[in-house]
């Protein structure tokens, strides 16, 4: 958009030697337009998906904060052939027919060893209580991510914590076991479809139910790794490099596009790669 209300202005403008420089170094937004209507849709339970299709260069960073706060999602598609856009109807339509969770609340507990520091992903912290998050919207695709560190120097180091029992298989190594319990709390509105008949035609008719109101509860425990070949063998690559790429795009966004990458994208892998290759002992040629 470039009028009115949300009217996006370039990030490059013309200099004294006729170059083109950003005005606006990073990925900040240049308005503050869709960061408050993110934030009014998230108030109203309002979830804000947007579809980019120019061939020209789009201001992602002002019009992502819509999407972020209201529980949404961003599709950018890039200038390609035409048979590349041809896909787009279809992709909106699987995108509004998807059941989706909304209005919700996710608290996170620990055992008293470690607590949460940081979180991921289109959530919300309260305001009043800790640990307590709020997603707008999400569905079977949406995911979130934790940082976790230790409450004292302790560790997981077995104590007296005051109501554990010595028949716990981590009370008898020595070791506390850790415990993590997530507790969901959404509202969804149930679809009911109706066999095809004569009387709407052979086809199926999907009808609206009332908006219910569910809470799901898990608890799980976790092993505690003794060596850092255990913990590297416990690791999922496939998270690991999701949750940097969340990083990534965080610094970037806050320290610019050259620091951000810097620091984490170089360095961090660096010092992964090198702390790997000690402690499992392999050749220099991985």
């Amino acid at each position: 958009p470039n009028h009115g209300a949300g009217s996006l202005r370039p990030r490059t403008s013309n200099g004294e030697d006729g170059r083109r420089v950003k005005s606006t170094p990073g990925l900040k937004p240049t308005t503050p337009f869709y960061t408050s209507l993110g934030q009014c849709c998230a108030e109203r339970g309002i979830c804000a998906d947007l579809w980019i299709i120019s061939h020209k260069s789009t201001d992602l960073g002002s019009l992502k904060p819509l999407c972020t706060l209201s529980g949404g999602v961003l599709h950018l598609y890039e200038p390609v052939a035409k048979e590349g856009w041809a896909s787009i109807p279809q992709d909106i339509f699987n995108a509004l027919s998807r059941k989706r969770a909304m209005q919700g609340m996710l608290r996170l507990r620990t055992s008293e060893e470690f607590t949460t520091t940081r979180a991921f992903g289109h959530l919300t912290a309260d305001s009043q209580y800790d640990n307590l998050y709020h997603i707008t919207a999400c569905d079977e695709d949406a995911s979130f991510a934790f940082d976790l560190d230790f409450a004292s120097a302790t560790t997981f180091a077995a104590g007296d914590s005051g109501g554990g029992s010595d028949d716990d298989d981590g009370a008898k190594s020595g070791i506390k076991v850790p415990r993590i319990q997530m507790a969901f709390c959404y509202c969804a509105r149930l679809y009911k479809s109706q066999p095809a008949s004569a009387d709407n035609g052979g086809r199926k008719e999907w009808h609206p139910a009332p908006l219910v109101k569910r809470l799901r509860v898990q608890t799980v425990e976790f092993d505690v790794a003794r060596t850092p070949a255990d913990m590297y063998s416990g690791v999922v690559p496939e998270v690991v490099l999701k949750l940097l790429m969340h990083k990534v795009a965080i610094a970037m966004e806050k320290e610019g596009i050259e620091a951000g990458g810097e620091v984490l994208l170089k360095q961090w892998v660096a010092r992964l790669c090198a702390s790997y290759r000690k402690h499992m002992k392999i050749g220099a040629d991985v």
